[in-house]
């Protein structure tokens, strides 16, 4: 992993998909970056980001930003929340560019457990499904969750889901706890 002066981390490349010059969705490669939550320069990003995305109401990001204000104030470091951002930079990750974010993800790793917590995952908006001929990228948040099914391979996954995402989790392999349930189960 390569260690950037905004003190995220570089994980990995993801591929998801973007928009070519003959309407085709190909291959493309992003860069999923871990935040630290407890530096102020991160947290500008994540607020930046919020301030964004919240143009299109319902954004979940909102969360992300209040727990990582929550998890700055704490004398120590919590390990066992971290957050995601998958961006469309390649390098530069010191100037991060909100409007190159392309998606989120928050996950709790509960202790001494085999289950992860999915806390929060949100496309930007400006990139979502809901955008129509607008969208110049797709399979954001299915790279999202296969890359949660990835890290925490061998665990369950648990998320509670909102009303509009049901069908997305269930295409992603995630189960209702009980029929017509917004608590979803992944178990591999």
């Amino acid at each position: 992993m390569q260690q950037v002066s905004f003190t995220g981390t570089y994980i990995k490349p993801i591929t998801i998909k973007k928009l070519a010059a003959n309407g085709e969705f190909v291959p493309h490669e992003v860069s999923l970056v871990q935040f630290d939550a407890n530096n102020p320069l991160d947290i500008q990003v994540i607020r930046d980001t919020c301030n964004e995305w919240k143009i299109f109401g319902n954004c979940f990001v909102e969360i992300i930003r209040d727990v990582a204000n929550w998890l700055h104030g704490l004398k120590r470091p919590q390990k066992s929340r971290k957050i995601f951002f998958l961006t469309n930079q390649q390098y530069g990750f010191e100037n991060l560019n909100p409007d190159e974010i392309l998606g989120q993800f928050m996950v709790w790793n509960k202790k001494n457990t085999n289950n992860v917590q999915l806390e929060v995952l949100q496309t930007n908006p400006f990139h979502s499904y809901d955008v129509a001929e607008f969208r110049r990228y797709s399979e954001i948040g299915k790279s999202m969750v296969d890359e949660i099914k990835e890290q925490y391979r061998g665990k369950i996954i648990k998320l509670y889901s909102d009303k509009d995402a049901t069908g997305f989790y269930e295409k992603q392999g995630f189960v209702p706890d009980t029929p017509g349930s917004l608590d979803y189960t992944y178990t591999p």
